[in-house]
């Protein structure tokens, strides 16, 4: 895993003290806070506006949106932006002169570590945060089997797999059924880390029905918009991409994770997508398909992609 020094400097003073301060003194889990720092990443964090005009109020607004979010790990903020970490974004933090002002989520056990040169951050699934004023206290409900919580915006979501069974196969509107009974919805990768995970938890649920010859497609967002469905748009350079679906999940704002096998989408007819989990080159990219087809690209259509808010 590619590991990057972060190393900026601060133009302005921290408005917490130069000692490591607790919120919450008694929380299970607290903030602990680093009034500069240099941190190791493992990879990006997401960077937020601030709302308060008062910069002094920043570095507090900055630590409070981390305290609130259960998939929320770390913070680290400058003049202008807040950036929130979820969990694994950050390895360690080392306390500096020449840094930024963070704050980490610690459980009691881990108050002694904050002391010392380098915090080398634990890795946590679950966290209970409050505040310094004791109002906010968040208490996350863990992601459900086959499911695993990821970061959106300032947003929560378990994002998992639902299927039937593992010989049934479903169309796209029984898939989007099934995430409905769970109290989700029909999503798909955002982002690499999402579609590597539902790619693996895929792998792993169906290993003994994944053949050389046949894998599994999962159903995901995506539907191929009114411009994009006429035989016109097939010489409509923007409709042999990504850019001929629409999604309707908002939440779904990079759209990284969504990568086509070379030649595809390749029909006006196929206007629902499907993330192909095989055993062979495409493994993880993505298949234009009709929507009630129970079969496609070397797969059959077993399961679905479902998002629920946290």
């Amino acid at each position: 895993m590619l590991v990057v020094v972060l190393l900026l400097a601060l133009f302005f003073q921290p408005s917490v003290s130069s000692n490591t301060e607790l919120i919450s003194q008694d929380a299970s889990i607290s903030m602990t806070i680093f009034p500069t720092a240099i941190l190791i990443h493992n990879k990006g964090c997401f960077e937020t506006l601030y709302v308060s005009e008062d910069r002094l109020l920043r570095n507090k607004e900055c630590i409070m949106r981390c305290a609130k979010n259960v998939s929320c790990e770390s913070v680290y903020f400058d003049e202008v932006s807040c950036y929130l970490c979820s969990y694994g974004d950050i390895a360690a933090v080392t306390p500096s002169i020449d840094g930024v002002g963070a704050a980490v989520k610690t459980l009691e056990e881990d108050r002694p570590l904050c002391g010392q040169n380098s915090y080398t951050l634990p890795r946590l699934t679950t966290v209970i945060a409050s505040t310094q004023e004791g109002v906010s206290t968040t208490t996350p409900k863990p992601c459900d089997a086959n499911y695993k919580l990821f970061l959106r915006g300032e947003t929560s979501y378990c994002l998992g797999i639902e299927y039937q069974s593992l010989s049934t196969t479903i169309t796209k509107f029984d898939g989007m059924s099934l995430c409905d009974k769970r109290g989700g919805f029909i999503t798909g990768p955002n982002t690499i880390e999402e579609r590597n995970f539902l790619r693996d938890q895929t792998l792993t649920i169906f290993k003994t029905e994944i053949t050389s010859m046949t894998g599994v497609g999962v159903w995901t967002d995506g539907n191929r918009s009114d411009q994009c469905s006429s035989s016109s748009s097939l010489l409509m350079k923007e409709c042999s991409t990504m850019k001929a679906f629409e999604f309707n999940d908002k939440s779904l704002d990079n759209l990284t994770g969504y990568t086509f096998v070379a030649g595809q989408p390749d029909s006006i007819a196929q206007k629902c997508l499907q993330l192909l989990v095989s055993l062979n080159a495409d493994n993880g990219l993505f298949d234009d398909q009709t929507c009630d087809s129970h079969w496609g690209f070397y797969v059959l259509s077993k399961a679905v992609a479902c998002g629920i808010k946290v």
